[in-house]
């Protein structure tokens, strides 16, 4: 699930881990390239600036939100994939 897949496109998935997290979650990022990854709240909103990250798993610091549940947007060159993130 939240998995986008098309023949162009280079970012084809995310995954999130732990999820619910209170100060580091994990993005793995499958695919390849760039993409730009930012947090935003349920209305919409950047609670997070947006960060420039590569393909593969990396650790994303969480710890200044407030607990609450959020999106987590990854735009690859043709995709934009949305996963929740809840946070303690």
């Amino acid at each position: 699930a939240n998995t986008v897949t098309k023949a162009d496109d280079r970012v084809v998935g995310i995954s999130l881990f732990p999820n619910p997290t209170s100060a580091v979650t994990t993005i793995d990022i499958q695919g390849q390239g760039m993409a730009l990854v930012s947090i935003l709240d349920l209305t919409g909103k950047l609670a997070l600036k947006p960060i420039s990250m590569s393909a593969g798993s990396q650790p994303l610091d969480i710890s200044m939100l407030s607990p609450g549940v959020y999106f987590v947007e990854v735009k690859g060159e043709a995709a934009v994939i949305r996963k929740r993130l809840t946070v303690r």
